[in-house]
């Protein structure tokens, strides 16, 4: 128990509360065992209370003031059932029982020798997210803020919260090239289900789309079949208070993945769910998610829905000794979505009409020799996720001028004909109309904003003359903007690149005047004393920066006027070598190339904030490409 009975903690933050308590017994790894057990079950998180924490890293004030653990508990108050990882310099850590499960799900290692914490570096930040969050839990990430005054306690704030539904960490992807191709996987959305008098409605909210779709006066069946298809994937389903257990279990669904809600009328339940997604992901109340509820064609009759035995039979749903369908219908290796869309097509029979516009674009394409561009396989949740927090890297803006390319291409060849089908199949897969006239005007909208700013050619950092100049540092440092845009983008990207080669330049004259001579006379004359120690300029990766390395006399060190350097903690090299002209170039170039990467981060979001407006026109647009290509593959 606490040292203090007065100070009280949420309940939700003790490891006694239902829900850790739960997560605690499945713990199967023997060191995240043994960190469990050092928990203290009466503090928060089970560091120990404010007197008598683990150890001195662990002290807080119950989030009153600016430590880290504070600043966790703050952190926590909001989310008291995810798992917080904050940036501490060149990692992230967890703290208390959070780091339990890092050391559980992930393979780390414990840090340190005194209470339970775990870390990962940045870089294998997003592998640590997927594992959590494949485990079914969600996740706030918090990063340290860039502060140029070192002696002050660093800002830090919640970047994003990751979940089963919405697992890739979007802060600062637009300029990562590590994580710029990265893929969204096909998540399962959030379930939601209530009962009604027409039958069943499922609600499906995908976050990264924000859309929520109504699917209603559905039969307990094809309720069933909805939920199925992402078979033991989810993480939680919303359920009305009218929802029967009976029929949760039929659908495999255990009682830590309910969220009942009460005291709503089943017409209100999907904006309820709604509002509760919202500050889960601690999304403002105004930002607006589509309503989705698809109308059937007048008289045109529902198709019945497939049964679970049947699709296991079949090999729709996975079953022991039955070979999957879909290897049958798709050569080895077809991409997974062309797979989905194929098994989904099959799951959830389309209705008649839809079935006949397939039938017919099939048919074109056996009949005509067509010339079709290439189909990217493409992601809509990626591209609206990323453009809507206006982090959409090159790659995503190089997919979707691909994507518009090869629409207006089919616009103009023989398939043309059969375009409107391909455009009502589209439609029911979205379930939001897509017009022909519409998506040509927006795909040619995307294409002017893009073509004129994505690079064309090869875009390389300085090369200095001199063989004996470590080219690498200049590739460290002009890498984080080379490449990202066209150098013509815009008036200011131009003269900022016009300013990096000229600082580059300026940087290797100093390098070449000031400490290259000292380089060339040690080795003339080592020709004549072997047993001379050589001089260098070596690329520190560290730094990012060339020192001269070996030993110089005082001779040497008056003439040249060399100084010893300061590394990036500010503390002096002894065994390097500078000048004062030198380290002063070195900045002016660091400077200007910051100034560069600025701007190209800034052109980055400027275009994902323009293109967002289009995000319903680029879902069909990646629609009808996933489409063609799956087509073309069956």
């Amino acid at each position: 128990m606490p040292k203090h009975p007065l100070k009280t903690f949420p309940k939700k933050l003790l490891i006694t509360s239902p829900f850790w308590h739960a997560e605690l017994d499945r713990l199967g790894n023997p060191t995240a065992i043994r960190m469990a057990e050092a928990l203290d079950p009466g503090g928060p998180l089970g560091i120990g209370d404010t007197d008598d924490p683990f150890w001195k890293g662990f002290k807080h004030s119950l989030g009153e003031k600016d430590s880290n653990i504070d600043f966790l508990l703050r952190v926590k108050k909001k989310h008291p059932e995810k798992i917080v990882i904050v940036q501490v310099g060149e990692f992230y850590e967890t703290w208390g029982i959070d780091s339990v499960f890092l050391v559980e799900y992930c393979g780390l290692n414990r840090m340190g020798r005194g209470g339970p914490r775990a870390g990962t570096p940045l870089a294998n930040l997003q592998s640590i997210l997927d594992r959590l969050t494949q485990a079914g839990f969600s996740v706030v990430v918090c990063e340290q803020a860039e502060d140029t005054n070192t002696s002050k306690r660093k800002t830090r704030f919640i970047a994003e919260i990751v979940t089963p539904s919405s697992p890739i960490y979007t802060y600062g992807l637009g300029m990562d090239k590590r994580r710029g191709d990265t893929s969204f996987p096909d998540c399962p959305p959030e379930f939601g289900i209530v009962f009604d008098k027409r039958g069943v409605t499922i609600v499906e909210v995908n976050p990264d789309l924000r859309t929520v779709l109504i699917l209603e006066a559905l039969t307990r069946e094809a309720a069933k079949m909805r939920l199925m298809r992402y078979g033991g994937r989810l993480s939680r389903v919303f359920c009305h208070e009218n929802v029967d257990q009976k029929f949760l279990e039929a659908c495999h669904l255990h009682y830590e993945n309910i969220l009942r809600v009460a005291h709503y009328l089943p017409r209100d339940f999907p904006k309820r769910v709604e509002e509760l997604l919202k500050i889960d992901l601690s999304l403002p109340a105004d930002i607006p998610f589509a309503r989705i509820q698809p109308q059937a064609p007048q008289k045109e009759i529902r198709p019945r829905p497939l049964y679970l035995s049947t699709a296991e039979q079949i090999g729709l749903l996975p079953a022991p000794g039955i070979p999957d369908l879909i290897d049958q219908l798709l050569p080895r290796g077809s991409p997974l979505t062309c797979q989905n869309v194929l098994r989904n097509f099959l799951l959830h029979p389309p209705p008649k009409s839809v079935a006949d516009k397939i039938r017919k674009i099939l048919k074109t394409l056996l009949t005509k020799e067509i010339s079709f561009p290439e189909f990217p396989v493409a992601n809509p949740a990626r591209y609206v996720k990323t453009l809507h927090r206006k982090e959409a890297s090159p790659e995503i803006l190089k997919d979707l001028c691909h994507i518009s390319q090869s629409f207006l291409a089919c616009a103009e060849n023989q398939f043309a004909a059969v375009l409107p089908d391909a455009l009502a199949v589209v439609s029911h897969l979205v379930n939001v109309p897509a017009q022909e006239i519409v998506l040509k005007k927006k795909a040619q909208a995307i294409l002017k904003i893009l073509l004129p700013i994505l690079p064309a050619d090869e875009d390389t950092a300085y090369a200095p003359e001199s063989e004996l100049i470590s080219p690498h540092l200049f590739n460290f440092i002009e890498d984080e903007f080379r490449g990202r845009v066209a150098e013509t983008s815009t008036p200011e990207i131009a003269r900022l690149y016009a300013k990096v080669n000229k600082a580059a330049a300026q940087y290797a004259k100093a390098l070449i005047t000031e400490l290259l001579p000292l380089v060339e006379r040690r080795l003339e004359q080592k020709k004549q004393q072997k047993s001379l120690k050589p001089l260098a300029l070596s690329f520190d990766i560290h730094n990012r920066t060339i020192w001269l390395r070996g030993q110089v006399n005082s001779m040497e060190q008056e003439k040249h006027k060399l100084t010893h350097p300061c590394d990036r903690y500010g503390k002096t090299v002894r065994d390097r070598w500078t000048t004062d002209k030198v380290e002063s170039a070195l900045q002016d170039y660091k400077e200007s190339a910051e100034e560069a990467r600025n701007a190209v981060a800034a052109l980055l979001k400027d275009l994902s904030e323009k293109l967002a407006v289009h995000n319903l026109s680029i879902v069909h647009l990646a629609t009808f490409s996933n489409l063609l290509r799956t087509f073309l593959l069956h």
